[in-house]
């Protein structure tokens, strides 16, 4: 399913397969959720639809990390305390 946010007009693509809930966001950002019990499917659906509206707020931005002795790194910091790469290790929400 794809998604346009209000804010950005950015295109959003939400993903499932029944155990992988996936959350591909502009810039070659994503954030995934695992669900392996029936039970669990709810819930990992209203954690990505939740981090959905994070990703819509005024207070997420992009930003440039400079490293000393590598290549400069970009980070999609949402809203909701999630930071999250392209490459790498990303931080999920604080939230």
């Amino acid at each position: 399913m794809t998604v346009r946010v209000h804010r950005t007009g950015a295109l959003v693509r939400l993903t499932y397969d029944g155990e992988v809930f996936s959350l591909s966001l502009p810039g070659g950002y994503d954030w995934t959720e695992f669900a392996y019990h029936d039970a669990d499917r709810e819930g990992a659906l209203s954690d990505l639809l939740g981090f959905l509206d994070a990703y819509a707020d005024p207070g997420t931005h992009e930003v440039v990390v400079r490293r000393k002795f590598r290549r400069d790194r970009s980070e999609l910091r949402v809203a909701n305390g999630a930071v999250l790469r392209t490459r790498g290790w990303s931080t999920g929400p604080t939230t």
